[in-house]
């Protein structure tokens, strides 16, 4: 019987020729697959550009949310942890002229480049302060005439795009400046830094307090707001600068005294302010319907700062009701707690925005006498470490910074 013999280099080419089929196979399939693919392309369109909707104010939350830092709350503990500024701790001892603070009357906090700003208004002409917000060491001082108020133009994800830096708008004798705070401290030059000025706010028009609220969807990326407390006494009103040019466009004027302290939120976009007599914090909102996308970029007018007082809340108590009163204010945007710093009553007080309730309160001295001072009486200035919840306050008798925990 014969076998069939099985040549070695046929089989080796019926293999090759296999694979090759296969692989052009392949080739051919994918190209197929590609020219499918690039056949199911879909080209989205927005119709809706024109038509009013909430989706954008949405949206704007939720980035905001994902990109910022967590903010964490004021504990309502009161805990002092920490103390700095005039080392002394007298009134009339200087102890290290760096670090003494006659007045601390206002305080602001710079998170990008790390700093407590303190104004001090009768250190020989005025100075503004800045110490390390985490060392809580000084660091440098800006002479200025007299400052009185300030604030940070924070950097947000909204305006990321058309700014890196930070900006310090205060408030002096010589009139309103906004400064590129880090242009300011590196060259101590306030022609290099200086962004504009208002002249209109010099002396003797006095700023007792300033917040400032930033652009939201229905406005241009640009278009923050300065909320300004006007202490003349021709008129009683808050003032509504343009951030951006300095000018004002408009005023909020339902008042029966004039206004001292304010506070803004800008996740709830409504203004609170105490007035210098009287006895509630009074709240107004933006009666504004949203805008079109279409609109964002035109010039804001009048009506796009129409704010209308909507309620107040209650002190609750009679005592220095006809007196001046100097208060600040501070709102936590977690909890919905404004903070009542009360110069005269030695007094730190929490209303929770949303009930109007009293939440807590601290006493600074243990009496209730104005003529009486302690360790922690004159609290003035306030500023709220939303990262950290820290709350600082500035002793007016010490001369020093307190931070509540």
């Amino acid at each position: 019987m014969k076998r069939n013999s099985i040549n070695p280099n046929a089989c080796s080419e019926d293999s090759k020729k296999r694979k090759m089929n296969q692989l052009e196979s392949s080739e051919s399939s994918s190209q197929f697959s590609i020219e499918n693919t690039q056949l199911e392309i879909v080209h989205l369109f927005d119709f809706h550009t024109d038509e009013e909707f909430s989706t954008n104010h949405i949206m704007e939350k939720f980035h905001y949310k994902m990109r910022s830092r967590p903010l964490v709350p004021f504990s309502l503990n009161f805990e002092l942890i920490q103390t700095f500024g005039t080392e002394a701790g007298g009134f009339m001892d200087y102890g290290d002229t760096k670090n003494f603070i006659v007045h601390a009357c206002y305080a602001t906090i710079s998170h990008k480049l790390n700093l407590v700003l303190i104004c001090d208004p009768y250190f020989i002409r005025g100075r503004i302060l800045t110490f390390d917000l985490i060392t809580r060491q000084f660091s440098k001082s800006i002479y200025l005439n007299s400052p009185r108020c300030m604030c940070i133009e924070k950097i947000t994800p909204a305006n990321r795009s058309l700014h890196n830096e930070e900006y310090l708008i205060v408030s002096c004798k010589d009139g309103l400046f906004k400064f590129d705070v880090k242009c300011l401290l590196e060259t101590y030059s306030q022609k290099k830094s200086l962004i504009w000025k208002n002249d209109y706010y010099k002396h003797p028009n006095i700023i007792s307090s300033m917040d400032i609220m930033y652009a939201s969807s229905k406005h241009r990326q640009d278009d923050n707001w300065i909320f300004m407390c006007n202490l003349s006494m021709d008129e009683c009103v808050v003032d509504i600068l343009n951030a951006r040019t300095g000018q004002c466009i408009s005023k909020i004027s339902d008042f029966s005294h004039p206004p001292h302290g304010i506070a803004v939120s800008n996740s709830e976009r409504f203004v609170a302010v105490v007035e210098s007599k009287g006895s509630s914090i009074r709240i107004f909102e933006n009666s504004e319907k949203p805008t079109s996308m279409n609109q964002r970029d035109l010039p804001m007018t009048n009506h796009h700062c129409e704010w209308k007082y909507v309620r107040e809340i209650s002190f609750n108590e009679d005592m220095f009701q006809g007196c001046y009163i100097q208060r600040l204010l501070a709102y936590d945007e977690v909890s919905k707690n404004l903070i009542v710093c009360d110069n005269c009553r030695h007094l730190l007080s929490v209303y929770n925005a949303v009930g109007g309730h009293l939440v807590k309160a601290h006493q600074t001295t243990d009496t209730r006498s104005v003529f009486s001072f302690s360790e922690y009486s004159l609290p003035h200035a306030i500023c709220l470490n939303e990262y950290t919840g820290e709350l600082l306050v500035g002793n007016m008798e010490k001369g020093q910074i307190q931070i509540f925990k």
